[in-house]
């Protein structure tokens, strides 16, 4: 959700997987915030189950993890130096996310956002710190930005490939690391085994295996099982069914394995995941995608109030399909300009200000 948006850099499955993957989470987020008491008094079963549907969209974070496994493991190995790494994907993150941030401490608190509530200027500070510091995900603190939680991840990823790279002379040190580090986070977090199938498929494919497993003409079949099965995962208790721990973690495995098989597909561009992929509107998709990722849920904050008092006037069949095609249109519009701004404009512009600087301090050392 979070590397170079240049489509020259990634093959062009990769970048419409990264569309399809913000998307899926706008659908889930819209039946989050959609199919409530507020837009319906009362909910029928098929309109449960249409849902559920939307809700499995919140595992496009799984695929994005996947990506940035395969994509970020391939930025550290190219950079010369851990400090050059953390600094471009700092560029990458920050100049989108802090005005999200900002604007949601800014005006938050006068638009009644419930993160506020109670919260005194002192917490307010310390709160803002908090999140531009991706803290709450990792830490059990409400994110101000409902999907920070993921960049929380992807920050933890880069700390973690940061690592590797700095002491990979040392095998007790990457052991350790492993060890006392890695495993005990997948442990507690098993949604970042996803960063790990990434890594995986990326030296997989690096280093040219001849037999490489896969079921390319079960894409779709596969995508559905990973879909449903993690669906079932964080959901089983809600539906009144028990689990051991060892079935819990078996079924962690099998998700990780249907990972495997979609995201290998995505990699080596199969004609089953082009077909969708390389569609002109995945890669449109694709291209905003970070931004989308990271905007839409401030605009529904305020689509869904919007719409939600209107159903008297629209019924709550149309007051529903009006915010999801206002926030939709919306957020593809705000993405854009996101991506113009933030994504390109300003990225560019820090990158031309650090050139210079590197140019001027080299200048001043030969005089």
């Amino acid at each position: 959700m979070n590397d170079d948006p240049k489509i020259k850099k990634i093959n062009l499955s990769l970048h419409g997987a990264r569309g399809l993957a913000a998307f899926m989470v706008f659908l889930s987020h819209i039946g989050i915030a959609g199919i409530t008491e507020k837009y319906f008094v009362n909910i029928p079963t098929e309109l449960l189950i249409f849902k559920n549907i939307l809700l499995s969209g919140q595992y496009g974070v799984e695929i994005f993890f996947m990506i940035s496994g395969y994509i970020v493991t391939d930025s550290i190995i190219r950079h010369a130096s851990v400090s050059s790494f953390l600094w471009d994907r700092c560029v990458r993150l920050y100049p989108v996310f802090l005005p999200v941030v900002l604007l949601i401490f800014i005006l938050g608190p006068f638009a009644g956002y419930a993160y506020f509530s109670g919260v005194s200027w002192g917490e307010w500070v310390a709160l803002l710190v908090i999140n531009v510091l991706f803290v709450p995900g990792v830490y059990p603190i409400e994110a101000a930005l409902v999907v920070a939680w993921s960049l929380s991840y992807e920050a933890v990823f880069y700390i973690s490939l940061s690592y590797f790279k700095f002491f990979k002379s040392s095998r007790v040190a990457i052991s350790l690391f492993v060890i006392f580090g890695v495993i005990p986070f997948l442990a507690v977090y098993p949604r970042a085994l996803f960063f790990v199938v990434g890594v995986g498929i990326y030296f997989y494919l690096k280093n040219d295996v001849r037999k490489v497993f896969r079921l390319p003409k079960v894409f779709f079949v596969s995508l559905l099982a990973f879909l449903s099965v993690l669906f079932f995962i964080q959901f089983h208790e809600s539906l009144d069914i028990s689990i051991s721990k060892t079935e819990l973690v078996l079924l962690w495995v099998f998700s990780v394995v249907l990972g495997y098989l979609i995201f290998i597909e995505i990699a080596l561009q199969s004609p089953a995941a082009t077909m969708l992929l390389k569609w002109k509107w995945m890669q449109f998709f694709g291209t905003i995608s970070y931004s989308f990722y990271v905007w839409h849920t401030p605009i529904m904050f305020g689509t869904k109030r919007i719409f939600a008092n209107r159903v008297d006037l629209f019924g709550s069949y149309g007051a529903f399909f009006l915010f999801f095609i206002f926030s939709l249109v919306l957020a593809i519009f705000v993405s854009y300009i996101s991506y113009v701004l933030f994504e390109v404009k300003t990225v560019e512009y820090i990158k031309r200000r650090k050139k210079s600087k590197i140019e001027s301090f080299n200048a001043q050392g030969a005089a």
